[in-house]
C-alpha cells in the first residue's frame, strides 16, 4: 500500500508520472482532518522553521536567508492569478512584514498574518471543492493519528 498526498499534474516544477496519477485517480481515499491550530503549527514548522534552516544550512547565513525569502515569495506569486491582484499585493506585504520581524527577532508569528487568511480563503476552499469531486471515493475521515492507525488496521 502506498500512501500519498493528493497532488495535480505538478508538484511544485515537476511533473507527476502518468501512471501514477492514473493510480491515483482510481485509488480509496483517506482524508485527514486535523483542528486548524494544529495545521497552523504543522506549516509553521516546516515552512518557516525548518525551511530557513535547511537554506541557510545550505547557501550559508545571508545567501540562506535570500533563497529562502525568495522562495516565499515565488510561492505566493505562483497562486498570484487565483488570489486576485489587490489581494496578492495585500499578502505580500505581510509576508514581507513577516520576513523582516522574524530576521530581526527569529519570531515566526508574523507568518500568520497572510498564512491564516491564505488558508482560510484560497488553500481550504480549494482542498473542499477537491475532496467534493471526489466524496464517492473516500473511505475514511479523522484526524491524523486516526488515519494513521487506520491504515495500519
Amino acid at each position: 500500500m502506498w500512501v500519498l498526498e493528493d497532488e495535480g499534474r505538478m508538484i511544485g516544477a515537476n511533473h507527476l508520472p502518468e501512471c501514477l496519477r492514473e493510480r491515483m485517480a482510481q485509488a480509496s481515499i483517506a482524508v485527514v482532518d486535523d483542528p486548524f491550530e494544529l495545521r497552523l503549527e504543522r506549516l509553521r514548522e516546516e515552512y518557516f522553521i525548518r525551511m530557513h534552516r535547511d537554506f541557510t544550512h545550505a547557501c550559508g547565513e545571508e545567501d540562506g536567508w535570500q533563497a529562502y525569502s525568495d522562495y516565499l515569495h515565488h510561492g505566493l506569486s505562483a497562486i498570484q492569478r487565483r488570489l486576485g491582484l489587490q489581494r496578492f499585493k495585500e499578502l505580500t506585504v505581510k509576508l514581507d512584514a513577516a520576513l523582516t520581524m522574524q530576521q530581526a527577532s527569529g519570531s515566526t508569528d508574523g507568518h500568520l498574518a497572510w498564512l491564516v487568511p491564505l488558508l482560510n480563503e484560497y488553500y481550504d476552499p480549494m482542498y473542499r471543492y477537491q475532496l467534493e469531486k471526489k466524496a464517492a471515493k473516500i473511505v475514511f475521515r479523522g484526524i491524523w493519528r486516526d488515519v494513521a492507525q487506520w491504515l495500519q488496521n
